[in-house]
């Protein structure tokens, strides 16, 4: 065999060998290679490639615990910091391998002397969730980031309030007297930024947590019903369609919105009406199968063909195909 056979041989096989597992740049081959003086970054891409690549060998996560322990405060970034934690996390086998506690443990150190002051509400709520997730509870992070928790609710945007309190509610972490702050910062401050959905979960959460402020509620009925009569119907029906989704929701709020749906269609009477709706064969097709087609709404939505099978396609509109006149045609008979 010449040597420029062999050397082709000797690539080809090479590159065979390398096609099972995971392939490393250059640059990250040098950080892998400098990790006990790694910087913050190059740490984070040592515990992603570690994840992605299935590798929980003992030596690899005993050398970040190492580095952990070697930097300085303030050295290890906070996004840094999260995401090892979150990539290590994966190589678990089980909830209750605790193979890797002590590295988790030395991440809540760090987090905790970087400070949950520098934290934003969502980023303080995905910190609680990953440690609970780890099923570990370092009492220094907890205490700072509950008491961080508790100092941002009035600041905090509804959707901000919902997700933490759909956090409390599914990992049973019940507070009375973050629960009480949280109630009165929705009653006093958000209660007119709250959206129906928003209630939803909101009620649900409190419910499911052993909330019993009678006041709050109350506050939360008021709005929720003024929500449901000044929402165009369009918005009812994303509402209606996004209910099954939630985590945590309250049924009387579900069937008040669903009531509200039936209210709104019942009174469909012309084209009009029907083009409030972005796409009217959907939402007709919608309450077909949910059982709420009735004739009042099937009469509009024949006139609403009627005309509309002669307007031109545009970027608001869409001319019915003959598929969805028959489709019309059908339900009207049945």
């Amino acid at each position: 065999m010449t040597s420029s056979g062999a050397t082709r041989l000797t690539r080809a096989s090479r590159n065979v060998s390398k096609r099972g597992g995971p392939s490393l740049s250059p640059g990250l081959s040098a950080e892998l290679a400098a990790l006990p003086t790694a910087k913050s970054g190059s740490l984070r891409r040592f515990a992603e490639y570690l994840a992605e690549s299935r590798d929980d060998r003992q030596e690899n996560i005993a050398g970040i615990v190492e580095r952990l322990k070697s930097m300085e405060r303030g050295e290890l970034r906070l996004w840094d910091a999260l995401a090892i934690a979150q990539s290590v996390a994966t190589l678990k086998a089980t909830p209750q391998d605790q193979r890797f506690d002590i590295l988790f443990l030395n991440i809540a150190d760090h987090l905790h002397a970087l400070g949950t002051s520098q934290m934003s509400p969502r980023t303080l709520i995905d910190t609680l969730c990953l440690f609970e997730v780890l099923n570990i509870r370092p009492k220094a992070l907890y205490v700072d980031v509950m008491h961080q928790l508790v100092r941002q609710t009035t600041a905090m945007y509804p959707d901000e309030l919902t997700g933490l309190l759909v956090t409390m509610a599914r990992i049973g972490l019940s507070s009375p007297a973050m629960l009480d702050r949280i109630a009165a910062s929705i009653r006093h401050s958000q209660l007119q930024n709250i959206r129906y959905l928003h209630g939803c979960e909101l009620v649900g959460a409190m419910a499911a947590l052993g909330y019993d402020n009678s006041a709050f509620y109350t506050a939360l009925d008021n709005r929720m019903k003024m929500c449901a009569e000044m929402m165009p119907v369009e918005e009812v029906w994303d509402t209606v369609k996004y209910l099954p989704s939630l985590q945590y929701s309250w049924k009387p709020y579900e069937r008040s919105i669903w009531d509200e749906l039936s209210r709104r269609t019942s009174k469909f009477y012309n084209e009009l009406h029907v083009d409030e709706v972005s796409d009217p064969v959907s939402f007709m097709q919608f309450l077909r199968l949910h059982k709420r087609l009735d004739k009042r709404f099937m009469s509009a939505m024949a006139a609403w063909a009627r005309v509309a099978v002669y307007r031109p396609t545009s970027r608001t509109s869409r001319r019915p195909t003959a598929r969805e006149l028959a489709l019309i045609v059908d339900y009207c008979q049945e």
